[in-house]
Formats: C-alpha cells, structure tokens, sequence
C-alpha cells in the first residue's frame, strides 16, 4: 500500500524497522541474555511496524527507569514482545478508537526487573459478534509460551521467583479498561 501510494519516506521507514526486527531476532535467538538496549531497540522497531500496519489503531511509549542503565543490564530475550503483542492483537484491534500501550522498566529488586505493560484496550466483545464476522481471532497461545518460558527460569531456591502477574483494569463506572501486565524477570549485568 505505501509503495503505491508513493509513500516513500514511509517505505523506508518500515523496511528499516523490519530489517532490524529480523536482524535482532536472528541474532538472539541462541542467546540466553540480551542487552536491555537491545530489547527495547527491537521493541520500538517492532511496535513501530504494527502501527503503520494497523494505522491509527494505537499509540506506544517504552520508558526506562532512570536508576537502570540499558546498556549495562541483560535479561532473557523475547519475554516482553508477547505481551504487547496481545494487547495490540486483543486490545486494540476491535476498539473504536485508538488505544494506548505503555510499556516501563524498572528495579524490582537486586536480581529481578519489573517490566509492566499497560493498554486501554477492550477484551470484552460479544461472542456472537465474532461469530458473525467469519472472522478467525488469532488465538493467546504466546502468552502460555512465555509464561512457560519464565517458570523454566526460577531455580529450587526461589520457585516462583519470576513471574507474570495481571491486572484488569476499569474506570469510573466500572467498565473494561485494559490490561495491565507485570512481568518479573531475572537480570545480569553486563
């Protein structure tokens, strides 16, 4: 679509998002530890490209707590990415408006980091409504691969060290709000 609508400069921007999602991907794949730079490098590409994919849809911001430094700091890879692929794919994709995704990092204690993701999405839709659509929703299986993933992670000493914990969120009147996401994770300095 934005080659034929002669959007280069956005062209542009997508193939060097997708060619670092790649790169990265290839890259750590066999790794145990990443830099956290790196994480949040990959994450912004990747965020990056399901907003242009599904424009308008949602917005995003990573931060970083100011007493972590990104570039001395390594966690497991791949642990985050999930779930703010399940917000946008659960969230976002069937709401009226455009929807917001937060995603901070900060100490949780002296060997584990708390990464919480936030969205405002809408998870309750009507059955019969997607039903109707012939559509076939995509299926929350990252969320059990991850969580898998982080219990492989928690020694005898501390069995349930690492975790994932959730937060359904609402407003005022009570109504679906999003979800919040904490996930805690081991960390090594680089």
């Amino acid at each position: 679509y934005l080659v034929l609508s002669n959007k280069t400069d956005d062209v542009l921007s997508y193939l060097s998002d997708f060619s670092k999602v790649m790169r990265i991907s290839l890259s750590n794949v066999t790794n145990k530890m990443v830099l956290l730079n790196d994480e949040i490098d990959f994450l912004n590409s990747y965020l990056r490209i399901e907003r242009m994919r599904f424009a308008e849809k949602f917005g995003f911001s990573v931060k970083i707590n100011e007493s972590l430094d990104p570039k001395a700091v390594k966690i497991p890879p791949y642990l985050i990415q999930p779930f703010a692929e399940n917000a946008i794919q659960h969230g976002f994709m069937y709401n009226q408006v455009s929807g917001n995704l937060t995603i901070s990092i900060e100490h949780s204690d002296s060997e584990t980091i708390k990464c919480t993701i936030t969205d405002d999405g809408n998870r309750k839709l009507n059955p019969n409504d997607i039903d109707a659509s012939g559509y076939d929703y995509p299926k929350p299986t990252a969320k059990k691969i991850t969580e898998t993933r982080i219990q492989l992670l928690n020694t005898e000493s501390k069995p349930g060290h690492y975790h994932v914990e959730y937060s359904d969120l609402s407003d005022n009147e009570g109504n679906t709000a999003g979800l919040k996401v904490e996930i805690y994770l081991p960390f090594e300095n680089a």
